[in-house]
């Protein structure tokens, strides 16, 4: 069993400190700097050694000294107690001696002072929590155990220079935190590195370079699978152990952020709610069909249009779907923010009529001054309501 997260929370932090700790130091380093690394490892004993009393019920207050605290967590570590408990109690009066007289540190004795905390607190969590305090990380705080695997195994195949696997199970990992980690509405899908929900996600202390960055070097996932964009990003020439890291860094920071937060209000969309509704004004309205061919590796491409082969729509008929103005009525140039009540020429994608059945790849363009344009609200099986 994983220790609370309150208590791995100061073990992540204790880590942290030894991480950031500064440049690794020689005997010939400047004391100050010494000096520095001891404060660094002095505040990561306390706040590791802390959470072993806590989690062993190791009589403690909060107005314990880093000696009692010593005193206190040497008995619960079995069978051997505390390694480097000398060293420990040295620490100590080495951090006052500087912190409360300006006392520099000896750099010949002290210089590998982050090395050598690290290796007895490592010991100490070994003996208490099963894991060394070097192999906790951020990604233990994350409240799903099937997403910390994920992301673990990640690691392990960035490791191993598989970097595309790597990136497509933290792909995983972000897809799985929107069915268990998110309250709804809010949804964070992998591979879309939306500016706009970068923005938004700010307000959370998500930094919006790092998430779109991510974004684009993740492949979407769906229920069909995983895709990778190739002309874009999702090529190999950015599956790299670096940006496996920063990936994988960036995600953990992610889900910590937005794990079980109260989302703020988010619009809806007017396709997740609404479908356009066109109803024929004429008795011979001008309608053509044509057909849009999908490229995995291009852009959209479409063929000119044809009259609608027996056209049978009449005054009342009504075709759904989504609207856009286009230029002519080939419909290869559409534009769904321009003005549509002062254009010549109507768009519809995803026609559904009662009179025709068409191929999800058909749209069709109507000339505007044949049809009135309203919208109403979409049913729950209605397929427009997908986006």
């Amino acid at each position: 069993m994983p220790p609370p997260p309150l208590i791995l929370n100061r073990l992540v932090s204790a880590r942290y400190l030894l991480d950031h700790s500064g440049p690794r130091l020689t005997k010939h380093s400047d004391s100050r700097a010494v000096a520095h690394a001891v404060l660094m490892a002095h505040d990561a004993a306390e706040l590791a050694l802390g959470a072993m009393a806590e989690y062993t019920q190791a009589p403690i207050s909060d107005k314990t000294s880093f000696p009692e605290l010593l005193e206190a967590v040497n008995p619960k570590i079995q069978p051997t107690g505390l390694t480097g408990l000398g060293d420990f109690k040295r620490l100590n009066k080495i951090r006052v001696a500087f912190k409360h007289h300006g006392l520099l540190p000896d750099t010949g004795t002290w210089f590998n002072v982050i090395d050598l905390i690290s290796h007895y607190l490592d010991q100490a969590c070994k003996a208490v929590f099963g894991i060394a305090l070097t192999e906790v990380e951020a990604a233990h705080l994350i409240q799903d155990p099937e997403i910390v695997q994920l992301i673990t195994e990640a690691r392990s195949d960035n490791a191993n220079e598989k970097f595309r696997e790597a990136l497509e199970k933290l792909a995983n990992a972000l897809l799985k935190a929107n069915l268990t980690l998110f309250n709804q509405p809010l949804s964070v899908l992998p591979g879309d590195p939306d500016p706009q929900q970068a923005l938004l996600l700010t307000g959370y202390g998500v930094d919006p370079s790092s998430f779109i960055i991510m974004q684009q070097l993740l492949p979407t996932v769906s229920a069909s699978g995983i895709a990778w964009k190739r002309h874009e990003t999702g090529h190999p020439g950015n599956w790299t152990e670096e940006n496996v890291s920063f990936c994988a860094d960036t995600l953990i920071e992610v889900l910590l952020r937005l794990q079980s937060v109260h989302p703020l209000p988010q619009p809806t969309r007017f396709y997740h709610r609404y479908r356009d509704v066109l109803t024929i004004t004429v008795e011979h309205p001008e309608i053509r069909k044509a057909q849009q061919f999908f490229h995995p590796e291009v852009a959209k491409l479409s063929m000119s249009s044809v009259p609608l082969e027996g056209n049978e729509l009449t005054i009342g008929d009504k075709i759904y779907g989504r609207f856009s103005v286009c230029q002519d009525g080939d419909g290869c140039f559409s534009d769904p923010n321009a003005d549509i009540e002062n254009a010549e020429w109507i768009k519809i994608d995803a026609p559904v009529c009662e009179k025709y059945r068409f191929h999800p790849d058909h749209f069709l363009t109507v000339r505007r001054k044949h049809v009135a344009i309203s919208f109403e609200e979409l049913k729950e099986e209605n397929p427009l309501a997908e986006e």
